[in-house]
């Protein structure tokens, strides 16, 4: 967990990830989905790339559950049936602090 958080902070900061050494994050009980929607959620909420960059950053976090999805189709479905999995997409992550 605290690597996903140091991950997080990174990215709100924009810091090129390409200049990091990523180890990825087990996703233990969410599915693809789960993931798209916290990608958006970070996206939305710190505004700092393009969903171009955020799925290239879910996709190096979590490469081992997104093996073998491409960073074009993880842009595609980021928000995709908001209301299903654990994570849900929200359009302001502020209301939830």
């Amino acid at each position: 967990m605290n690597r996903l958080c140091k991950y997080i902070e990174l990215y709100s900061e924009g810091t090129s990830y390409e200049k990091i050494t990523i180890q990825p994050v087990r996703a233990k009980g969410l599915t693809a989905i789960d993931i798209f929607h916290f990608g958006w959620n970070i996206w939305k909420h710190f505004t700092v790339s393009k969903q171009d960059e955020i799925a290239i950053f879910l996709k190096k976090i979590f490469a081992d559950h997104l093996r073998g999805v491409e960073p074009e189709t993880i842009k595609r479905h980021l928000k995709d049936d908001e209301l299903k999995g654990i994570v849900k997409i929200q359009e302001n992550l502020q209301e939830h602090n």
